[in-house]
């Protein structure tokens, strides 16, 4: 997973991150490679509202913040 740190705005970088304020963006085959599932599974988990909180750029593309993921990950290990 390829994250690029930029400063300012969030920026596009190559690859499937961007990162804004410090914090790396991911989209759908990022994340899926980060939490070894698939991007399908990841699909699902957002329309069931199940996995970390994703959000919408421009209304179009999904991503979700590494920290919030992080975040996520570890309530799942508190729950386990």
């Amino acid at each position: 997973m390829a994250v690029h740190e930029v400063a300012g705005p969030a920026t596009a970088g190559q690859g499937n991150t961007l990162t804004t304020s410090g914090d790396a963006l991911l989209n759908v085959e990022a994340l899926g490679e980060y939490l070894g599932i698939s991007p399908h599974t990841l699909r699902i988990w957002r329309m069931e509202g199940t996995g970390p909180r994703a959000f919408k750029i421009n209304g179009r593309l999904v991503r979700w913040r590494k920290s919030d993921v992080d975040a996520w990950l570890e309530g799942q290990r508190e729950a386990a």
